[in-house]
């Protein structure tokens, strides 16, 4: 028996992203952890300041990417997602909203900008990895892209549930 319904919950777990964010927060601690090292203090030194901010948004910026997902569901009612933790509830667009729906590669970087909340030549997107979504054409003329891992499953769904 065939599954009535779609679910799929997406996060930020890219090898190179994380190896950008460990980058981005080693570089600049990199001075004032030698300073420890080497006996020095960073209280009451120019480092104390800067010190404290980086470590501070360093933190801030691993929380926040640890903390992003995108969570997607499809059934009788229509699509819903939510792109956590900005979105407070799921949005849902129902099937009589849309003019058509499929499954299709994209390119994340030429048509959306990247990945994550983002506005491009091709409509709106919420993506977090990989180069495959749900295609939306709502009938009031906007576009959504909604980004899946699994896009066999979300179009045997769709099939299931959309009437064009």
């Amino acid at each position: 028996m065939k599954p009535r319904i779609f679910q799929e919950q997406q996060r930020f777990t890219q090898w190179w992203l994380w190896l950008i964010i460990a980058m981005v927060i080693l570089i600049p601690l990199y001075k004032p952890f030698m300073t420890l090292l080497n006996g020095g203090a960073l209280v009451g030194s120019p480092l104390d300041v800067g010190f404290w901010i980086g470590f501070v948004v360093a933190i801030g910026v691993v929380l926040l990417f640890r903390f992003l997902k995108l969570e997607t569901a499809i059934d009788e009612h229509g699509i819903s997602f939510q792109f956590h933790p900005f979105q407070k509830q799921p949005r849902r667009i129902s099937w009589s909203e849309l003019q058509s729906v499929r499954t299709r590669k994209y390119n994340p970087i030429l048509e959306y900008g990247g990945w994550g909340f983002k506005s491009g030549i091709s409509g709106g997107a919420y993506n977090v990895k990989g180069n495959r979504g749900i295609q939306l054409q709502l009938k009031s003329g906007k576009k959504l892209l909604i980004g899946t891992q699994k896009p066999k499953e979300a179009q045997e769904i769709i099939d299931k549930y959309f009437k064009s």
